[in-house]
């Protein structure tokens, strides 16, 4: 199993606040407050044997912000497909 992190959580619609991730111009937007941070996102178990996501589970805070002892691969696409 492996633990993915969504920034911003579900794509930016054309309603939401949003800005670009970072300062590639192919980069894509994620959703954000007033103030420019990423909204709470949420967090995929991954079953990397079957290619499959388990469940999805949404976030209190930011995934990079959040504290553990589990490591997480920073993902910004909801549709993107795990790797073996």
């Amino acid at each position: 199993m492996a633990y993915v992190s969504n920034l911003g959580g579900r794509k930016a619609g054309a309603r939401d606040r949003s800005a670009k991730q970072c300062c590639d111009p192919f980069a894509e937007l994620v959703r954000v407050d007033a103030r420019g941070f990423a909204q709470p996102g949420s967090v995929m178990r991954v079953d990397l044997v079957a290619g499959t996501v388990r469940k999805v589970m949404r976030s209190a805070v930011t995934p990079p912000a959040s504290r553990g002892t589990k490591s997480a691969i920073a993902c910004t696409s909801p549709t993107a497909t795990p790797t073996r």
